[in-house]
């Protein structure tokens, strides 16, 4: 569980489209942290374990790095999305409290 689901419970009760946002922003930044610590590990592992079928080793550091550069890409969009769908449901939050006072 994300350390900041509280807000994206309050979050969802504003607006489903922002909270939905958010969702995929929290399960991009997982698949992207993740993925960019475990892809250099496995591609170690399968160098060091694989019978045939070896990469060079040129070949396997820029395949691994590529691979890093992929998830940090994913990793960074997803706090993104999920920066920008806070940041507009706090707007619209003060949106919401800020409306003026009918005096008739």
């Amino acid at each position: 569980m994300s350390l900041d689901y509280p807000e994206y419970e309050k979050l969802r009760k504003q607006s489903w489209f922002l909270g939905l946002l958010w969702r995929i922003g929290d399960y991009g930044y997982y698949l992207g942290l993740f993925g960019a610590l475990g892809s250099p590990l496995v591609l170690i592992y399968q160098q060091l374990t694989s019978q045939k079928g070896h990469l060079p080793a040129a070949a396997a550091l820029f395949l691994g790095f590529l691979l890093v550069a992929f998830f940090a890409c994913i990793f960074w969009l997803s706090a993104q999305l999920k920066c920008f769908a806070l940041k507009r449901g706090e707007a619209l939050n003060n949106k919401r409290l800020k409306r003026p006072i009918d005096r008739r």
